[in-house]
């Protein structure tokens, strides 16, 4: 499961990163025994609208990437679904024309 989390949302990134834009960055660190991992693009961003609605339970949202590939947005919702049986959380960040973050928390491994 954490790896269908990793490459859903590295993925995504690539996929809403224009051609020769900005690298995408992922970044972990320790956050009260959870790993915290982002994974951060400098791509076309999203409305506050599309953001809040992107976990939704009956609206999945999907934009075209920048060379129109399609989604449907479940693999959103599977990344979701997974990392909540992982007793996590995640949550996005994002402005237009400036980059999304997808920071989700997993338990550390002993």
């Amino acid at each position: 499961m954490f790896r269908s989390i990793l490459q859903n949302l590295v993925t995504n990134a690539i996929k809403y990163t224009p051609f020769a834009g900005n690298a995408i960055t992922i970044s972990a660190q320790p956050l009260q025994g959870m790993v915290e991992i982002c994974i951060q693009d400098f791509g076309v961003g999203m409305s506050t609208e599309t953001r809040d609605m992107l976990f939704g339970r009956t609206s999945y949202a999907s934009l075209l990437g920048t060379n129109q590939e399609k989604g449907s947005g479940l693999g959103l919702m599977l990344v979701r679904d997974f990392v909540m049986q992982h007793g996590g959380s995640i949550n996005v960040e994002s402005e237009l024309n400036k980059g999304t973050c997808f920071r989700f928390t997993i338990p550390i491994a002993d």
